[in-house]
């Protein structure tokens, strides 16, 4: 039996008709005749309406929107709640970049102001909405206001430090009026808490392993990570990723102490806590801040105590944005905002709402500020596959993911 091309064809019997032929669904035939219209200049500037369409190609209203839908993600089309459906770039068409970049920031007073205001430079009209997280640390639907909807090209939600408190999430209602109205959202500064979103999130992963890297090129033979007591998927790719620094070295990894508990006795019981070590001296302890609330704690404790806390090495890997003095002898772990600035642009060029979302993850600069005593110990073969960004921060954030 002979297989007869199902929908339209072109009068040309070009690539439309073959397209055609493979097409099993409706809605996927009249997505076809309506792109052909398109390009062939039939619809050069507003398409009719829903109804109008659904005469012209014998749809209902629903298979209409399927096939708008789609070729609206693909960028053909441009669709505007209350205006209509127009064809994308052309001059007589409304651009989306006359639409303004609306901004939702988390509140936190160790975060430049400055580092949104870099890391948004390269959007259009951008506009900061005064209304933020809610009491529980989420972002909930009234944080995007109802007068500012209708003008949104895309929403990009800022936090600050998710090293301090729970990374905030978008609640469902949010999520749903943004996919509705077909918005692209952009989490700046983190990861999704709970599900997986376009965003450009700071390297915890890399920063966490050459951060133990190098104290334990240092001489530390324990690694000790400090961290508020909250769980974020920053905090925990950081800690992996210093476990994994440590199983890889041969240094002692003890798990993650809280700054309340952080005490001269617990570091000094640190290098008996595996394989029966005697204890290491406070010199040959590593303490890694996760957080600048983390750090300004192990600070103040290192100063007022006197059994030997001071002289610990200490590091400090801090939030973009978090602008903190650089202390004697503390290794750091810095973040340039400027590559943040263009992971951001390139987002918003190519933003689409209906396309699978996409995780960026930004490398820092590690500034080391101790001298090294020796030589890691690795073997040939996992010094031939080590590169600038180790593997095992790579195996790491995957493994988060």
């Amino acid at each position: 039996m002979s297989s007869v091309p199902m929908g339209p064809v072109s009068d040309d019997q070009g690539n439309a008709g073959q397209t055609n032929g493979r097409l099993s669904y409706k809605f996927q035939r009249l997505r076809e005749s309506i792109r052909n219209a398109v390009l062939q200049g039939e619809f050069a500037d507003r398409l009719p309406g829903e109804r109008t369409l659904g005469k012209r190609f014998g749809a209902n209203a629903k298979t209409i929107n399927k096939a708008l839908s789609d070729l609206t993600a693909e960028g053909l089309l441009i669709r505007q709640i209350g205006r209509g459906t127009f064809v994308a770039k052309r001059e007589s068409a409304p651009q989306a970049d006359d639409r303004v970049t609306h901004i939702l920031a988390t509140a936190d007073a160790t975060c430049d102001p400055v580092a949104l205001t870099d890391v948004t430079s390269g959007l259009q009209n951008v506009e900061m909405l005064s209304a933020g997280v809610d009491s529980h640390g989420n972002w909930p639907l009234s944080a995007w206001p109802v007068g500012r909807r209708r003008d949104s090209k895309a929403l990009v939600l800022w936090v600050s430090d998710p090293l301090t408190r729970q990374t905030p999430r978008m609640l469902p209602s949010l999520t749903a009026e943004l996919h509705r109205r077909q918005v692209p959202f952009l989490i700046v500064g983190a990861s999704g808490a709970t599900e997986r979103v376009n965003c450009v999130a700071p390297d915890y992963s890399d920063a966490g392993y050459r951060v133990a890297e190098h104290l334990i090129q240092c001489g530390c033979k324990a690694i000790v990570p400090v961290a508020v007591e909250q769980t974020s998927r920053e905090i925990e790719a950081a800690l992996a990723a210093i476990q994994a620094a440590t199983v890889r070295f041969g240094a002692t990894y003890t798990g993650p102490v809280t700054p309340e508990h952080f005490a001269t006795e617990v570091m000094m019981r640190v290098g008996a806590a595996a394989n029966g070590r005697a204890p290491a001296a406070p010199e040959q302890i590593g303490v890694i801040c996760i957080g600048l609330a983390a750090f300004k704690a192990v600070q103040s404790r290192r100063i007022t105590d006197t059994a030997g806390a001071g002289s610990m090495k200490t590091a400090l890997i801090a939030a973009p944005g978090q602008r903190v003095s650089a202390a004697p002898g503390v290794t750091t772990y810095e973040w340039d905002m400027t590559q943040f600035a263009d992971r951001v642009c390139e987002w918003s060029q190519t933003a689409k709402s209906a396309l699978q979302p996409k995780e960026t993850y930004v490398p820092g600069t590690l500034f080391p500020r101790h001298g090294l005593t020796r030589r890691v110990e690795t073997s040939n073969a996992a010094e031939a596959t080590r590169s600038a960004t180790p593997p095992g921060a790579r195996t790491v954030v995957e493994a988060v993911r």
